[in-house]
């Protein structure tokens, strides 16, 4: 027999960024699943994120459950969900990529964009460290932030007022202006519809405008020579307010020595109005070149005071 020398696999760029996304979130504890391109009517009704206008319908469907090709995964995840729960599984944390179908209308052929959903119901998994908790938002902004990381990109949230989920626990999700999808915890008529987990959080995004762009190669900065100077700083808003308003506000006030801010406490409670809430926000500066001094910190955390005050309409508590 001749002699076959094995070549590499070659794969397109998109292609291998969607390989490398998969085992990433493979990485961080989901569980990928596949399922079927097809779609109901009724399922894609129920779930309320879906677009059942948008639906390419067959011509001999395998039945009534697939009479058409899928809009949303969301609706397939939510199967998936209630298929294991029922079976005795109290920590759900899957994912799917896949394309979705949209019918346009005038041309014979559907827009097909790569979709990513993932869906995270009932308790954390319990180990040695942790002990099990329900999901709750974070966890599943935890998630979006971690796809921002891995496609070098922030994604941003915004305001969203949607019937798949619950009212203050649903936010659309953007790349810039550009809107990509949402996320949030499914209303109660939808899990009741499902059979879902009474706290199902879910995440959808098109993947095609961050698999559009190249991504940027990784870029490195050498360790400080000098310490950081750590300041927290407590402020009263409008509790409507969205707290990335108030991140990008101080980022954009802090100048070239703020390195790194987190939000580590929210208050709403007496005494304060009903109106208002409370955000205390972790603060660090530090400088490449020199240590930094008591009145360059302060100098930079005036300045981010004045303009939270003026663009946010904060109050120092």
């Amino acid at each position: 027999m001749p002699s076959i020398r094995q070549s590499a696999h070659v794969f397109a760029p998109q292609d291998r960024t969607v390989r490398e996304l998969r085992h990433f979130l493979a990485a961080q504890g989901l569980t990928e699943v596949v399922n079927w391109s097809f779609g109901g009517r009724d399922n894609e009704r129920r779930s309320e994120a879906a677009r059942e206008d948008e639906m390419v319908l067959l011509q001999n469907p395998l039945s009534e459950n697939y009479g058409g090709m899928r809009t949303s995964l969301l609706p397939s995840l939510y199967g998936t969900a209630a298929y294991n729960q029922k079976r005795g599984a109290r920590t759900i944390a899957v994912f799917e990529i896949g394309p979705v179908y949209h019918a346009v209308e005038g041309q014979s052929l559907s827009r097909e964009p790569v979709h990513l959903a993932l869906l995270l119901g009932g308790v954390t998994a319990e180990n040695w460290a942790l002990r099990e908790r329900p999901f709750d938002f974070y966890d599943i902004k935890g998630y979006l932030q971690r796809i921002g990381d891995f496609f070098h990109r922030e994604l941003l949230l915004d305001a969203l007022d949607s019937r798949a989920f619950q009212p203050g626990q649903g936010a659309a999700v953007k790349l810039r202006k550009t809107g990509l999808g949402q996320l949030g915890k499914t209303a109660p008529t939808v899990a009741r519809d499902f059979d879902l987990p009474e706290n199902t959080y879910v995440l959808e995004i098109d993947l095609e405008p961050l698999l559009a762009a190249p991504m940027p190669p990784a870029q490195f900065e050498d360790i400080p020579l000098y310490p950081a100077s750590l300041r927290d700083l407590a402020v009263i808003m409008d509790r409507d307010l969205p707290a990335e308003q108030v991140l990008k506000s101080v980022k954009s006030a802090g100048g070239s020595f703020l390195k790194k801010v987190n939000i580590f406490d929210v208050y709403r409670g007496k005494p304060l109005p009903p109106d208002k809430k409370s955000i205390a926000l972790s603060l660090v500066f530090q400088s490449p070149e020199r240590t930094l001094t008591d009145t360059d910190t302060q100098k930079a955390l005036d300045r981010i005071i004045a303009v939270l005050t003026r663009e946010c309409g904060v109050e120092l508590r």
